[in-house]
């Protein structure tokens, strides 16, 4: 008999957001905050042996500033930790590791 949680079920998430917004300035910005416990990632045919992903913290932000009524800047900014995603049984042999770096978008927008 094996007693295990569902795939893809986590221990624990928790997530975090930080958000400012100034109307008159036409200013936002967001700073965001996840956590992901131990995670159930692949069940094995074997006793014992199921694929885990550890625990992972990630940052992200964001910020957005209108210029005018029609052209707004904004950037993202993804994974800033540089989190990876690692892959262990439940031995703690580790079976996978990648990381995914961080990711930028900076851009301009135009709207009608």
């Amino acid at each position: 008999y094996e007693s295990r949680p569902l795939q893809g079920q986590s221990n624990n998430v928790a997530n975090l957001s930080l958000m400012y917004n100034d109307h008159p300035l036409a200013l936002f910005g967001q700073l965001d905050v996840q956590y992901i416990g131990k995670t159930l990632s692949k069940v094995t045919e074997f006793y014992h042996a199921d694929y885990y992903q550890k625990p992972q913290l990630s940052l992200a932000a964001s910020l957005e500033k209108s210029l005018g009524r029609h052209l707004t800047i904004f950037g993202k900014f993804d994974n800033l930790l540089n989190t990876p995603s690692v892959l262990h049984t439940n031995h703690g042999l580790i079976v996978g590791r990648n990381t995914y770096g961080s990711s930028y978008s900076v851009g301009i927008r135009y709207s009608n």
